[in-house]
């Protein structure tokens, strides 16, 4: 299949579990006080696994777009960015990077987990990490 193709099926089943997710956020009591934040992250897991799977993928098949460089921001090669996440330096909570190529931003997001699911563009070597 080609990766348009199944750009265009990812982004049909982002959308579905998508809307799923968010019937199941318009439909929790929240007014309940026995419905904690914890019990809501437990409630929609299945869709939130779902879609960060789905996103993953897709991420690895979009073409790049090139831009400028921000000033801010940190550039360090893949690797190194790798070697911080699998040493625990880097969460997603921390913050997110975009891959570069050719010295040339693009506008494909990377997360630390993609790390952790061998989710790696292979076609880049360079990132630019956003810290929040």
């Amino acid at each position: 299949m080609e990766n348009r193709e199944r750009i265009t099926e990812l982004d049909l089943e982002i959308k579905t579990w998508g809307d799923l997710l968010d019937a199941k956020d318009d439909n929790w009591d929240y007014t309940n006080p026995d419905n904690t934040w914890d019990k809501f992250q437990e409630h929609t897991m299945p869709e939130r696994d779902i879609l960060s799977k789905l996103s993953r993928e897709r991420r690895l098949l979009i073409d790049p777009k090139d831009g400028g460089i921000p000033e801010h921001g940190t550039v360090m090669p893949l690797t190194e960015f790798i070697e911080c996440v699998e040493s625990g330096g880097f969460i997603d909570y921390d913050g997110y990077g975009e891959y570069i190529k050719d010295g040339k931003l693009t506008d494909i997001n990377i997360y630390p987990s993609d790390i952790l699911h061998n989710s790696i563009r292979s076609d880049m070597d360079t990132i630019i990490w956003y810290n929040r």
